[in-house]
């Protein structure tokens, strides 16, 4: 095969890549603008992970209206309220006078939401969802950008030089001309063409869903996180994973009545946020709540009250911009009778 046909296939068949990495990246943004193409009635892009591993923040969540005697225990549904939209699953169903009332509760989230939903605050069940979230995790995002970017740019550059050595060569064949030497016509090469668009179209949809939720203010298409009385809407860029560390002083080896001192640190540091402590023993469980400090560290003082082999673990929940972490479990004895 010739030089030029073995260029020409490669060049084609790059064009074909980018256009399948085209359609990946934008369908869902189209399908999210016209649910109708897969029979949803509306689309909502989630900003929180109370609805972890079966939602991340910034997928793409289609929902169909439902009647809401039909739901049923187990159902994924959207609620809308005064101060917000959100969408968890159903744990309780409860036939009353005044129509269904529904509890729920997040995937992730301890505990159930508090009080019960009223049916006709249900604007839909989830009818699909598109996991679009991993657009919005950090790394995905970062690669995705700088990559393509990096390949627009030194597609740009190649096409550059292209037209520069083509303005050269035409001008020796103009040259040629005037002298009576003949001269080839030479093509001329246009500095934005079909791979350039392709390359600028990933960029602006792989960046795009990100970038959605900081104009998220006065838009109802987006789902904030509700848990018990508190409604907090968590970003759907991205989460940077956090650590927390455990450890015991003065030694792990104590007699009963005597104090340990449990302390840790959560990195990066977490200035004032809620850390929680479980002791156990057994079968049995204590947890206590500490609170750090400007530098991300916490500590307890703890008095255990009957003697074996207990453990401790700390973690945290994680907030708006930190993914939350638990520390490894370390073990710590108590002694009856040592001082008797």
């Amino acid at each position: 095969m010739r030089e030029g046909g073995k260029v020409r296939i490669l060049s084609l068949s790059i064009k074909v890549i980018l256009v399948l990495i085209c359609l990946i990246t934008i369908t869902p943004s189209i399908i999210r603008l016209f649910p109708f193409l897969i029979l949803a009635d509306s689309s909502y892009i989630v900003l929180s992970g109370s609805m972890q591993p079966t939602l991340r923040p910034g997928d793409i969540v289609f929902l169909v209206k439902v009647d809401p005697s039909e739901i049923e225990v187990g159902d994924i549904v959207a609620i809308k309220t005064d101060r917000a939209i959100y969408v968890h699953r159903v744990i309780e169903k409860i036939p009353s006078e005044k129509g269904v009332l529904l509890k729920l509760k997040g995937d992730a989230n301890e505990d159930p939401d508090r009080g019960y939903v009223k049916g006709s605050e249900v604007i839909g069940k989830m009818y699909f969802s598109f996991p679009t979230g991993y657009l919005c995790m950090r790394g995905v995002y970062t690669f995705l950008a700088i990559t393509f970017t990096i390949l627009l740019v030194l597609h740009q550059v190649i096409k550059i030089c292209r037209i520069y050595d083509t303005r050269r060569r035409g001008r020796r064949g103009l040259k040629a001309i005037l002298l009576g030497k003949g001269g080839r016509r030479m093509r001329k090469p246009s500095v934005f063409d079909t791979t350039s668009a392709l390359l600028l179209l990933i960029i602006v949809a792989s960046t795009s869903h990100v970038m959605a939720s900081f104009f998220v203010s006065g838009i109802t298409s987006y789902f904030v996180d509700v848990e018990a009385t508190r409604v907090t809407t968590e970003a759907a860029t991205w989460k940077v994973e956090s650590s927390i560390t455990c450890s015991i002083s003065p030694n792990p080896l104590i007699n009963l009545g005597d104090n340990i001192t449990v302390s840790g640190r959560i990195k990066p540091a977490r200035d004032n946020v809620v850390v929680t402590l479980k002791y156990e023993i057994d079968e049995r469980v204590i947890t206590r709540t500490v609170i750090t400090d400007e530098n991300g560290v916490y500590g307890d003082v703890f008095t255990p009250d009957c003697a074996g082999t207990w453990t401790v673990q700390a973690s945290w929940k994680g907030d708006r911009w930190y993914y939350g972490a638990t520390s490894r479990k370390v073990t710590f004895e108590v002694l009856e009778g040592v001082n008797g």
